[in-house]
This record gives structure tokens, C-alpha cells and sequence, in this order.
């Protein structure tokens, strides 16, 4: 099920950032018995810059990370964890209602606890940790970010608490170890992407 939503996910990034299929007419490659070194063959260029230097290794290799935090960048931080919690917090209830209350199925009380958190962290991210990036850009600029980069982030949550499941820890302990992985992705994602201006 993993490697289908991993194929799935590959394909739609192929349709937004299709790279090119090498030539095998290039007289270099005709040369080098079509052997090309490690890095140069336009499939692996793609695959490193997903798409070129505005893709997502390129906006990560770019962005400039500052050796000693700045008392805005601390703020910031401070304010994306809260964000986070509540995120958390806020699905964690739900989660616990649902599944744990009412006994629905763990997947259907996860998705509307992450329903809830989402929108409650997209307003503190918005609005405090990203305040200034998100006001030059305008919620339609930053949701047509956030949005996809969420739903990307569906199949990874799903697979750690389903995972985890599968081997016998329990769902609430699930959302914990899930939490602390995305706490770390989601800031550089959020920081380097999602509320950057262009």
C-alpha cells in the first residue's frame, strides 16, 4: 500500500515538474558506450532538483541558515511549535472522542482530528509564526502551497500511526512518535517553502 502511494505521489510530481527523457542521438553518449557518471543523467538531475533549482532540493540547498538564531528567528520558532501544539492538541481530543469515547474506526477519527488541526494551525502559522511572508503573499498564494503539502503529508502520518499499529503500539502512542517527526519536517517545509516569498 506504501509503495503505491510513493508511486502515486512520484507520478504527480512527475506532471508538475516533468523532467526531460535523455537523448541517446548525443554524440558524447554514443562515445561513452551511453555510460554517463554518476549525477549527469537528466533522470537523476530531476530527481536531485525535482524539476531544477526552484524544486525542492534547490529551495532547500538556497535557503540560508543563519549559525546563531536571531531573537526573531527564535520568536518565530516559539510560535510554530505553538502552532504545532495546538495541531496536536486539538486532534489529539478528537482523536481521543472518537476513537477512544465513541469507538469509530481509527482511521476515520484520525482524519477528522486532522481536519480540525489543520485549520487551527494553518490560522496560528498564518497569522503569528509567518506573519509577514503570509501577509506579502496572501492566504490563495500560501494555501495553494499548504494545501498540497499537507495532503502529501496524509500518506506519510497515516503510514507511521498505521505502521506502528501494525506491530502493536496503540494509535495514541502512534500520534505521539508521528508528532515529533513532523515537528522537524514541517518547520523546514513551513520556513524554506510553504510562507517564503518568491
Amino acid at each position: 500500500m506504501v509503495v503505491k502511494l510513493l508511486h502515486r505521489l512520484t507520478l504527480a510530481l512527475r506532471k508538475i515538474a516533468p523532467y526531460p527523457e535523455s537523448s541517446t542521438s548525443d554524440p558524447e553518449d554514443s562515445l561513452s558506450g551511453g555510460v554517463e557518471p554518476v549525477g549527469s543523467s537528466t533522470r537523476e538531475k530531476w530527481l536531485m532538483g525535482v524539476g531544477g533549482e526552484s524544486g525542492v532540493v534547490g529551495v532547500l540547498r538556497k535557503s540560508s541558515i543563519p549559525r546563531r538564531p536571531t531573537r526573531k528567528g527564535l520568536l518565530q520558532f516559539l510560535y510554530y511549535n505553538l502552532g504545532g501544539a495546538v495541531f496536536f492538541a486539538s486532534g489529539y481530543v478528537v482523536f481521543a472522542l472518537l476513537y477512544g469515547l465513541l469507538h469509530w474506526h481509527w482511521l476515520i477519527a484520525k482524519g477528522l482530528a486532522d481536519l480540525v488541526g489543520w485549520s487551527l494551525n494553518y490560522l496560528i502559522q498564518h497569522y503569528l509564526a509567518f506573519n509577514d511572508s503570509a501577509r506579502q503573499q496572501g492566504h490563495k498564494k500560501v494555501l495553494k502551497k499548504y494545501v498540497p503539502f499537507s495532503l502529501i503529508n496524509i500518506p506519510i502520518d497515516y503510514a507511521i500511526v498505521g505502521g506502528l499499529k501494525w506491530l502493536g503500539v496503540t494509535p495514541f502512542l502512534g500520534l505521539w512518535i508521528s508528532s515529533i517527526f513532523f515537528t522537524i519536517w514541517k518547520w523546514l517545509w513551513y520556513k524554506h517553502w510553504v510562507f517564503k516569498t518568491s
